[in-house]
């Protein structure tokens, strides 16, 4: 990693993830280029945060992506999918009907699934970095590898 403004890290918001960054590399936080989301998780090839790495990859001539998750991690949403369905029942009936119907492109069943998803960190991770290795729009010499950082700050390549 001798050009860090080539390397770019997609990370979860957990602060554990951005501390190993630090140590591996040797560099300060504001050094590094990171994208940080909820998991890190891309959810469709062609969502928002999915456009964001594409461009940033065109723009900062990106030749390598971390994707990095915090192992032990768990993201599970139940309680903020029952907060938004309350107050917005309407909505959420008419998004379930498009889920079900396959007209949004995902492959959730349900608002409540795709928001939820209930998916290990290492599921995301993997997901992840493989849709981001075959994703039509990326040049495939970028090379993208995918972590787990553990409680002790030990990194476990998994894909």
């Amino acid at each position: 990693m001798e050009d860090f403004q080539k390397v770019l890290f997609l990370t979860g918001m957990e602060n554990q993830a951005g501390k190993w960054v630090e140590q591996k590399t040797g560099h300060s936080l504001d050094d590094l280029l990171f994208i940080k989301c909820s998991g890190p998780y891309v959810a469709h090839p062609f969502d928002s945060l999915m456009r964001t790495l594409i461009l940033a990859a065109a723009q900062m001539k990106i030749e390598q992506i971390y994707v990095v998750g915090y192992q032990g991690i768990t993201y599970d949403m139940e309680d903020e999918v029952g907060f938004l369905s309350e107050r917005n029942q309407n909505h959420v009936s008419t998004l379930n009907y498009l889920f079900k119907t396959g007209c949004l492109g995902m492959s959730a069943g349900e608002l409540s699934e795709w928001l939820a998803r209930k998916k290990s960190a290492e599921e995301d991770v993997k997901q992840t970095a493989s849709l981001i290795r075959s994703h039509p729009l990326l040049p495939s010499q970028i090379r993208v590898s995918g972590f787990l950082v553990n409680d002790s700050g030990k990194e476990i390549l998994i894909c």
